[in-house]
């Protein structure tokens, strides 16, 4: 399609992405999409998403609409996990007097995977993928997302999920306690408060905790923010605790995207999403996560049959929403 102009958004918990992007002409590839007034705000610090929208647009005129969004989407509504907002489509059309299409934030990034090049994945495990095979998305960051993508009459469909909010399986005695430490914090432990920022940081809480439970006691110290861990784990002379943090963490994620894998064997390949695993780049090539992601005997071999790559651009989201309006 020629002369289409989209606003695209990425709604996350914790910011939003706003876009403005033109069809470009020819295939359609990563490298020929072109981003305009890319711009990002602090999902805190707006009133409601409807302002957001008015703010970024200031009466630009728009074709189409496609709203990437952290939450599952019913009948083109979403009430957003990590924020108190309920997005309509509906209601934003109105507002925009364009066609708006809401899906869910990791059905973006399916459609965004055909179109990405060689230069925006990084490989954990390089085979070769089978044609016409599913593929899954996994992502840890304001929260976890998991997504499952098929062939069906040569269209890609998706076959979204809330598997961030399936229970959290502890595999040896040191995760036993850390699911009895978060259960004392919460109703029910999901995966989720393990394998996402505010997980990370959990999870550094607990191993000072149990240390100082079983020998002398650490030097007094607050609770850490997330990016705080991470750089306190990756500096040469960093704190052994967050180290630990970091290890296990990084081997938890791999266990929950072997535990995907197992469940629809995706040979053409399981991707990595998310800001975290974007700034831990190749850090995650360290052997926890797929170490894990291996060890589920006696699927060993099953699981070396998958691809594994780490997205590494920012903007698949955005780029998978404009994918999807050029369909719309």
């Amino acid at each position: 399609m020629t002369g289409l102009r989209a606003l695209v958004a990425d709604v996350g918990g914790t910011k939003i992405d706003f876009a403005i992007c033109d069809a470009p002409r020819g295939v359609l590839t990563s490298d020929r999409i072109a981003f305009e007034r890319l711009t990002r705000v602090a999902s805190a610090e707006q009133s409601s998403f409807e302002s957001a929208v008015s703010t970024f647009l200031g009466g630009m005129r728009v074709d189409v609409a496609v709203l990437a969004v952290a939450g599952p989407v019913a009948d083109g509504r979403s009430q957003l996990t990590n924020l108190p907002w309920l997005i309509d489509r509906r209601s934003i059309e109105r507002q925009i007097g364009a066609p708006v299409d809401l899906l869910n934030d990791f059905a973006a990034l399916g459609y965004a995977v055909p179109l990405l090049a060689g230069a925006d994945l990084l490989s954990l495990a390089s085979v070769p993928r089978r044609a016409g095979a599913p593929f899954a998305v996994i992502g840890a960051g304001t929260g976890l997302g998991q997504a499952v993508f098929v062939h069906r009459d040569g269209k890609l469909e998706v076959l979204a999920g809330e598997g961030g909010h399936a229970d959290f399986a502890p595999r040896d005695e040191l995760e036993v306690r850390l699911w009895r430490y978060l259960k004392a914090q919460h109703t029910r432990v999901s995966v989720e408060r393990v394998l996402s920022g505010q997980g990370l940081a959990a999870v550094h809480a607990f191993l000072r905790e149990d240390a100082a439970a079983r020998g002398p006691s650490a030097p007094s110290q607050g609770p850490l923010v997330p990016a705080e861990v991470t750089r306190l784990a990756l500096e040469p002379e960093g704190d052994p605790i967050a180290r630990e943090a970091l290890a296990r963490w990084l081997a938890i994620y791999g266990a929950e995207a072997g535990n995907l894998a197992l469940r629809v064997l995706p040979e053409a390949g399981l991707y990595i999403a998310g800001g975290i695993a974007q700034k831990l780049g190749a850090r995650l090539s360290a052997g926890e996560l797929m170490g894990a992601f291996l060890d589920k005997d006696p699927m060993r071999e099953a699981l070396r049959r998958i691809p594994v790559d780490v997205i590494m651009r920012p903007d698949a989201s955005l780029i998978g929403a404009f994918a999807r309006a050029l369909v719309i």
